[in-house]
């Protein structure tokens, strides 16, 4: 006979003791005192007083359906203080959702588990700056100490960043891998040519990667400066790979940048004219080669080329640059010059920075 059977057949109305003997009764059942409680429950899901199968308020609480010991839902019944949601029980304090179970303190998403304060996303978690201090959840997100619905996804974290780009890729093996970093021109691999009032120096006011870069100043004037090697050369199956980065437009006039010279001719493979599109051409015949591709302004960008005794090809990021058409190649290249060089007075200052260069047999990419 339940509790309140009894209760309802007890003929003498109770005395002050019986009553307060059968108030404790239930309070320690409402407490979850009865069989298998093990603690006090967290206020999250299934927890003591809040979620569903809490003790006093939602369905099969101590007051629920089934009532103190009875039928479904009751004190030990399922959704009781001790079956699926209760306090040891899912989303308790040491359950799904509780303080040391999924998502609780110690759990999942709690304060030392995945996209806690040190795992996942944490400030000192997996890939250290990736979700940085509040990320991915942090110390309160995924059903942190309050169990329950999960965390919101946390702030990216101050530290957190991308990946930038490698630089000069692998170009060890070739016959000419350099950027800069040194923080000077080495001597047995460059030569430097300046004239009108063009400079090139190494610097560290720009760089691809690292922290060094060649700096060309080119006043509005003409005239030139160029770092030449040799390395290379000879070479009937040419690549090059350079990153440029230029401040101040064309202007007026014809610029070069890059080019071979070979026996009464040069094939510059990197011009303007007057534009900022980009042009190959000979300066024997005078022949332009044009793309629709223009030269972009303060930002970096790779430029690549590759020459052979019948042909020549040029690539901006890494896509070759198919609108200049068929480009000869040429033959008994001597040195490649890369730098800034003015045939006629520009509009104004430009500035050209140059880094990761790699020259051999076989092409880098720009990775």
């Amino acid at each position: 006979m339940s509790n309140f059977a009894r209760l309802r057949t007890w003929r003498p109305l109770p005395t002050i003791s019986h009553a307060s003997t059968i108030a404790a009764v239930l309070v320690a059942a409402a407490m979850g005192c009865g069989p298998g409680s093990t603690d006090t429950p967290g206020s999250g899901s299934g927890g003591h007083s809040s979620s569903s199968g809490g003790s006093s308020s939602s369905s099969g609480g101590t007051q629920g359906s089934g009532g103190t010991s009875g039928g479904s839902g009751g004190v030990t019944a399922s959704g009781g203080v001790t079956a699926s949601g209760g306090v040891t029980a899912s989303g308790g304090m040491t359950a799904s959702g509780g303080m040391t179970a999924s998502g609780g303190e110690t759990g999942s998403g709690g304060m030392t588990a995945s996209g806690g304060m040190t795992a996942s996303g944490g400030s000192t978690g997996t890939a250290g700056a990736a979700g940085g201090r509040n990320g991915g959840g942090g110390s309160t997100g995924g059903g942190g100490r309050n169990g329950g619905g999960s965390g919101g996804s946390g702030m990216a974290g101050s530290n957190g960043g991308g990946a930038g780009s490698s630089g000069s890729g692998d170009c060890s093996t070739l016959k000419v891998c350099d950027d800069f970093e040194s923080g000077m021109l080495a001597s047995g691999t460059w030569k430097v040519s300046q004239g009108g009032g063009y400079t090139a120096t190494v610097g560290t006011d720009q760089a691809h990667s690292g922290t060094h870069s060649v700096h060309f100043v080119a006043p509005s004037a003409a005239g030139s400066a160029f770092i030449t090697e040799t390395k290379s050369f000879p070479a009937t199956d040419f690549w090059g790979r350079a990153w440029l980065r230029f401040k101040g437009a064309a202007g007026s006039g014809h610029q070069m940048n890059i080019y071979i010279p070979f026996p009464g001719d040069q094939l510059r493979l990197l011009n303007r004219n007057g534009a900022e599109a980009i042009k190959i051409n000979f300066q024997k015949s005078d022949q332009f080669y044009n793309s629709k591709t223009t030269v972009p302004q303060e930002t970096w960008f790779c430029y690549e080329w590759h020459v052979t005794t019948t042909a020549t090809h040029v690539y901006k990021d890494g896509m070759e640059l198919t609108d200049v058409g068929t480009v000869p190649g040429e033959s008994g290249g001597t040195a490649l010059s890369l730098g800034y060089q003015r045939f006629q007075s520009g509009s104004g200052t430009t500035d050209l920075w140059i880094d990761d260069v790699a020259v051999g047999d076989k092409q880098v990419g720009c990775n």
